[in-house]
């Protein structure tokens, strides 16, 4: 609640208490700070909370730990994807990738310390600080209650939830023209935690279009889809990749230029993950790479720009390569 946290009389009763500003926290201490200064507090009437979470038993209670509650608390290690040789989940992978164990016995991490710290400070906020219902709901029971207006902050935020806060509904939030009394906030991390370890999580692999999605947005997730699954070449990149188109006879409205789906052919696993995708997009725009340097089929979806750029067509692609010479770079996106 930015409006909260700007009040002039909050901010002085916040540092009086405290002895340092309110202000959005930067570490998990602050944050616990702050949800026991506003629990309990009465403004505008009406008593609030430090805090919200969930903590019934269902399916969404598992990942408010794995993504990636205890790894913003310092679990696992540092490393791209998301820690090696222990990863977000506190399992450890061999040298080969092969997953060796999850407790610390086996050298792995989720009865590691800072899992257990991570559990523990879950359970003390959801217990004191949260509204005395959180602890029965779930994630979509959850979700909406800071729209209804007694929450003060939320430190584990779903983007899903940004839904419910805005628009009909969520007048408790909203000023008189609609802007919001909200904003949201880089997350803030545990004691365990190090430089280079992850402070939140983003899931943006496999997509499912429902039928019953009307069909704007629909579309309007198949290209969001295809900017998050493909790259962009221009047209000698491709060539010196040897890379044909994906169909000979194009008739998309937009004549979008899908190459075949490449791999990288060193170093992939699996080749779906995100860091098994970057992998292949930086070795398919390395200028000291070729056609010898990846496979077909595979994850990756290349685009080639037209010649010409934006002033030719007005494209994502185009601009994405045209941005790309204005700074310097290999023309690819």
């Amino acid at each position: 609640r930015h409006d909260w946290f700007t009040d002039p009389d909050i901010m002085a009763a916040f540092e009086a208490e405290y002895g340092y500003t309110l202000g959005v926290p930067v570490n998990w201490s602050a944050y616990e700070d702050i949800a026991e200064f506003f629990t309990g507090r009465e403004i505008d009437g009406e008593t609030v909370y430090g805090h919200m979470d969930y903590g019934r038993r269902d399916p969404s209670l598992g990942w408010r730990f794995t993504d990636a509650w205890m790894s913003m608390a310092g679990m696992g290690d540092v490393g791209v994807p998301n820690g090696l040789p222990v990863d977000e989940w506190g399992i450890r992978v061999n040298e080969n990738s092969q997953p060796v164990g999850s407790c610390m016995a086996r050298g792995g991490a989720t009865n590691s310390p800072a899992a257990v710290y991570a559990i523990d400070r879950y359970s003390h906020w959801l217990n004191n600080f949260a509204p005395p219902e959180a602890p029965g709901m779930n994630f979509g029971e959850a979700g909406p209650v800071p729209s209804q207006g007694g929450i003060a902050q939320q430190i584990f935020w779903y983007t899903a939830f940004t839904a419910s806060m805005v628009g009909e509904g969520a007048e408790a939030v909203l000023y008189d023209d609609g802007s919001p009394r909200w904003r949201m906030a880089p997350s803030p991390h545990g004691s365990y935690w190090r430089e280079g370890q992850k402070v939140g999580y983003q899931d943006a692999g496999s997509w499912t279009l429902l039928e019953s999605t009307p069909v704007d947005r629909a579309q309007a997730a198949w290209l969001y889809a295809q900017f998050v699954t493909s790259m962009t070449v221009d047209r000698k990149r491709a060539e010196i990749l040897g890379l044909p188109p994906m169909s000979i006879n194009n008739r998309a409205r937009n004549n979008t230029a899908f190459t075949i789906s490449i791999e990288a052919k060193e170093g992939i696993t699996t080749g779906i993950s995100a860091a098994d995708r970057a992998h292949t997009i930086a070795v398919a725009i390395n200028a000291r790479t070729g056609a010898d340097d990846i496979v077909s089929p595979g994850h990756v979806f290349p685009i080639v720009a037209r010649d010409g750029g934006v002033l030719v067509r007005a494209g994502h692609t185009e601009a994405a390569v045209d941005m790309a010479r204005l700074a310097g770079l290999n023309p690819s996106g």
